[in-house]
Formats: C-alpha cells, sequence, structure tokens
C-alpha cells in the first residue's frame, strides 16, 4: 500500500476558488496559499523576493508570511458530509403533493476505468440516480439520473466538488449560512 498524497484528498485550486467566491467555504484545515516563499537579500542587504507560488497548507496559516490570497479547500469528508444522500424532486402542483415514486434521487458514488491516450486510467463518478424504475408505458426507462451528465475525475476530491457546484448551478441545494461550527456554510436541498 502507498503513502496517501495530501493533494488527492482535498480540492484543487479552481475548485477551492469557486467555494470561496460563492462564500460556501471559509475555513478549512486545508488552504491554498499564494506566498512568498523564498528571497534572497542582495549585497546592500537588502531582502529580495525570489519565488512566490501556491502551495497547499495543513494548519493554521498565520504563521506565513507574505501571503498575498488564500482559498480554504474541502476534504473529501468534508463534501461527502455536504452532499445530501437524497434529492427528491416534487411537482410544482396546487396541492403540493409528492406525485409519483420516480422522484427520489440518491447519492452514487463509483470507481472506474477510463481508456484516455492508450492508457487506463481509475477514475471516480459521482451522480444522483432515481432508486425506482418505471418499466411499463411510453415513458418507460431502466435508470434515471438526476444531473444529465456523470462528473468525473481522477481525484474523488475534484469529482465530488464538480458535483456540488453542479448542485448549486441548478438550484437542486442552495448555500445557507449561520450554520454550526461558527463561520461556516452548508448546503440544503433547494426548489
Amino acid at each position: 500500500m502507498s503513502a496517501i498524497n495530501l493533494e488527492n484528498e482535498i480540492a484543487s485550486l479552481e475548485y477551492a476558488q469557486a467555494f470561496k467566491k460563492l462564500g460556501l467555504f471559509t475555513t478549512s484545515p486545508f488552504t491554498w496559499v499564494n506566498a512568498a516563499w523564498t528571497y534572497e537579500i542582495n549585497s546592500s542587504l537588502e531582502k529580495k523576493l525570489t519565488e512566490a507560488r501556491i502551495k497547499l497548507c495543513f494548519g493554521d496559516i498565520r504563521m506565513i508570511k507574505d501571503v498575498y490570497a488564500s482559498w480554504p479547500s474541502p476534504s473529501v469528508g468534508m463534501l461527502c458530509d455536504w452532499l445530501p444522500q437524497r434529492i427528491t424532486l416534487f411537482p410544482d402542483n396546487a396541492n403540493g403533493e409528492e406525485g409519483n415514486p420516480f422522484n427520489s434521487f440518491r447519492l452514487r458514488i463509483e470507481k472506474c476505468q477510463m481508456v484516455r491516450e492508450n492508457q487506463i486510467e481509475t477514475h471516480y463518478v459521482a451522480n444522483y440516480r432515481c432508486d425506482s424504475t418505471e418499466i411499463q408505458g411510453k415513458d418507460a426507462w431502466m435508470e434515471r439520473t438526476l444531473c444529465q451528465h456523470n462528473h468525473h475525475d481522477i481525484k474523488l476530491a475534484d469529482c465530488l466538488s464538480k458535483l456540488v457546484l453542479h448542485l448549486l448551478e441548478n438550484n437542486f441545494v442552495q448555500i445557507q449560512t449561520n450554520f454550526i461550527p461558527e463561520n461556516a456554510a452548508s448546503l440544503v436541498l433547494g426548489k
């Protein structure tokens, strides 16, 4: 068994930036930090920045000097906690009845292999699938998904990040602020 690479367990920078823009994430033990990492001192004893870059950091970043920007990033566990186990779609009818039993979608995460450029890659796939099927009539179907296309990525954290963003963009969930713990946000069912 190989050692765990922390970056594989944490959402990539692009998703951390998207979450921060949405106000979904304000704190995390994992943070992408754009900071000055190396300096040189010239003959006049002046400190000069030689390298600024973005790195993933764990823990309190207040000790890092010259931080230009930071983006808290969720772990796989945090993303799984945010995603609802089930999403039920209710029809827009006057009496508010649930309607047929085919509106309930459960979270499904799979691991599969894909071939890209003659190489086999392991990917994670996430979507919500209907847990009931209609097998009779002209509208029969064997499987339905909430998202038109599966979300997939080599990293489970990025796969789940794509799903969270899709659910937000399509109003399947909404951001709820003033959630415990302090300064955090969570997802609640939308529509």
